[in-house]
């Protein structure tokens, strides 16, 4: 995916992980905080990480169990800044728990938000 494309939220599929093997040390995954997360190391089930958020270390998750999704780049990028586009509405967070909420008022001109209406020609 170029840094260059416009991409809708929609367009953005982060993967389910279902076993260690299928995250790697370097890649990135949303924990079960939905914090984006570089992972570190996978290991007997679990994935630790720090996350992009605050830089806390380790951002621990049971892959069966916390529903760990990879990211590419991009969606980390859009994560951090912009919060998780899919969080399923029975989920109730806290204002102070959207950490995207923090920064809104400077972020657009670091990273536009990728929608449909940003196609570039």
């Amino acid at each position: 995916m170029s840094f260059n494309k416009t991409v809708s939220p929609i367009e953005m599929m982060p993967i389910p992980v279902h076993e260690g093997d299928e995250l790697l040390a370097g890649e990135f995954y949303e924990d079960c905080a939905y914090h984006p997360c570089l992972c570190i190391r996978t290991a007997m089930g679990m994935v630790e990480g720090i996350s992009l958020v605050d830089g806390s270390f380790p951002r621990q998750c049971g892959i069966p169990q916390c529903g760990v999704r990879r990211l590419t780049l991009e969606e980390a990028i859009q994560w951090r800044l912009f919060g998780p586009p899919d969080i399923p509405p029975v989920i109730e967070m806290t204002e102070k728990e959207k950490y995207w909420l923090k920064d809104k008022n400077r972020i657009g001109d670091l990273w536009p938000l990728r929608t449909d209406s940003h196609k570039e020609g």
